[in-house]
């Protein structure tokens, strides 16, 4: 007889705890000799969308060198297919919408390439949709990954941050410590063995602040040790995301007092770590839209960009995000970089005539896209996603 098959933060919950025992989680995982992050945000190849929360941290726990992932059909669609005896690696998320075979008469209508026909359909309560993700070292010639450069360093980007949060650090000659009811504290700057570090340790303690603080939209329970313990959870959850964004170290060995609070944790409250990490995306994106997005030189390069097409070295802002055109490709397909992710966008694509419209007319950065803007976009870029039901390719769990 099969065993019983567990739920995926149950299935996600028994790995992080086998892998904290074994020594290789993702707060165990070393740092880079040269100061940066050991993390990359994973998103994915073919819609240039960053995977969050919950998915990103199933992502990460893979602790695969390319950040880059995509559905079979996207790999399929993108001439990149799924190697021989590749394993997928199994996420879910919530959505509004769900892709479905079309029906008739009771039979499965099919397209003309035999495979099933299917519609995509508005829920009236969001339901929890399964994909199955390969990896770009799992695709057959995907192209080298090349990592984003920034103008800024990683400590000129988070001081900016901390900058913009208005933050106020108060030098204590003990270890860093943290109460709801103050401001943060923190050791000297000359006391860490680099500024890497020491902005690591401060946008650690921006994330705690803004977790009580109330910022997020959620109350942060009481402070009994169990609580505690939540938090911490959240906000190291929270520093490696903003880890992985700002190329900052995470410093294992600062946190690693932890790790058998949070295996205790996670083992009584299964669901706990996926409740954390929806959390700490929340913290990881108060602190990161925090950064100052466009400087002057973008804005001039942007001004002299003729105003009807889009144009290599175009930025512009839309929704809340920023695009860049990084160039012209041949039949009018663009290479473009959302934010920080990189992605391929046909003319054709209505998304075009959206950034042609808002170059024409340039918005301000704002990241306080109403949610139902949010909601519209999370749904058009899940939808290659949730297409993977129905696509013809079967994986066993």
């Amino acid at each position: 007889m099969s065993k019983e098959f567990k739920p995926l933060p149950e299935q996600i919950s028994g790995k992080m705890i086998a892998a904290i025992k074994d020594g290789k989680s993702i707060f165990q995982k070393p740092m880079n000799a040269d100061g940066t992050s050991q993390f990359v945000q994973p998103f994915n190849a073919s819609t240039g969308k960053k995977y969050t929360g919950p998915a990103a941290l199933i992502l990460m726990m893979q602790d695969k060198e390319d950040p880059r992932w995509m559905t079979s059909n996207q790999a399929s669609f993108n001439k990149t297919h799924v190697l021989k005896d590749s394993k997928g690696t199994l996420i879910n998320f919530f959505s509004n919408n769900v892709t479905r075979p079309v029906m008739e008469n009771g039979e499965q209508v099919k397209k003309e390439n035999g495979f099933p026909k299917t519609e995509r359909v508005t829920l009236d309560k969001p339901q929890l949709v399964d994909a199955w993700l390969f990896n770009g070292s799992q695709l057959n010639e995907m192209p080298a990954y090349e990592p984003v450069e920034y103008l800024l360093s990683p400590p000129e980007r988070a001081q900016n941050i901390i900058d913009a949060s208005n933050a106020v650090f108060e030098g204590e000659e003990s270890l860093m410590t943290f109460s709801p009811h103050t401001d943060t504290f923190l050791q000297e700057k000359d006391a860490f063995p680099s500024s890497e570090l020491y902005y690591a340790a401060a946008l650690h303690e921006r994330a705690h602040w803004i977790s009580h603080d109330s910022k997020i939209n959620r109350q942060a329970d009481g402070p009994d040790a169990d609580n505690l313990v939540k938090e911490e959870l959240r906000t190291n959850i929270a520093s490696i995301l903003i880890s992985a964004q700002l190329n900052l170290p995470y410093d294992p060995e600062v946190h690693a007092e932890r790790l058998d609070s949070f295996m205790q944790l996670i083992k009584d409250e299964p669901t706990e770590l996926f409740k954390a990490a929806s959390d700490a995306q929340k913290i990881a994106d108060f602190v990161l839209d925090l950064e100052p997005k466009i400087g002057l030189a973008q804005e001039i390069a942007a001004a002299k960009s003729n105003p009807n097409k889009l144009e290599k070295g175009d930025v512009i802002n839309y929704n809340g995000s920023q695009y860049k055109v990084l160039e012209k490709l041949k039949n009018k397909v663009f290479e473009m970089q959302k934010d920080d992710e990189k992605f391929k966008l046909s003319s054709k694509n209505g998304l075009y005539n959206s950034l042609l419209d808002a170059k024409k007319n340039p918005q301000e950065l704002d990241k306080t896209v109403s949610e139902n803007e949010n909601r519209e976009q999370e749904e058009e870029l899940e939808t290659s996603i949730a297409e993977e039901e129905t696509g013809g390719y079967k994986m066993k769990r």
